[in-house]
């Protein structure tokens, strides 16, 4: 597994969700691995795009919103997922990357410390309370390092 998506016209939730588990043990088996998954984007003058109009999607509207449509990491506004996949995979996302290590921000041992409690996360398809994240934003914060994701 490579990369899946998610959120297809008609897909279920149950199959959302059964990807991003799946997704979640392959990142676990193989750190480092690209078991990225994407939420559904309708790209104008495929076939999707027609499918997924004709099944009552609503493109974007304006040239703005078109263009945080394709940020796929980080903006899922037009995207059918509903808002607890929606939830999920984001938090599935923050996960892996401190699972990953790609979080650089802090000594080794934090590191360390914050991708074992993320593995053990992926392992159980656990996400209801990202403490990774949390001691994450929280050592940023103390450190005077600004707010993560800011500037």
């Amino acid at each position: 597994m490579r990369s899946a998506g998610i959120g297809f016209p008609g897909e279920e939730p149950e199959s959302m969700a059964a990807t991003l588990r799946q997704a979640a043990r392959v990142k676990h088996r193989c750190p480092g691995s690209g078991s990225e998954v994407y939420p559904f984007r309708a790209i104008p003058g495929t076939g999707d795009y027609e499918h997924a109009l004709a099944l009552g999607w609503t493109a974007p509207g304006t040239f703005h919103e078109w263009g945080k449509c394709f940020e796929w990491k980080w903006h899922a506004d037009h995207t059918p997922l509903p808002a607890a996949i929606h939830e999920t995979w984001r938090r599935c996302t923050q996960t892996a990357a401190h699972y990953d290590r790609h979080v650089r921000e802090g000594p080794r041992v934090l590191r360390d410390a914050l991708a074992k409690i993320a593995g053990w996360r992926l392992r159980r398809n656990e996400y209801s309370l990202p403490v990774e994240q949390k001691l994450f934003d929280g050592y940023v914060r103390l450190s005077g390092q600004g707010t993560p994701g800011s500037g």
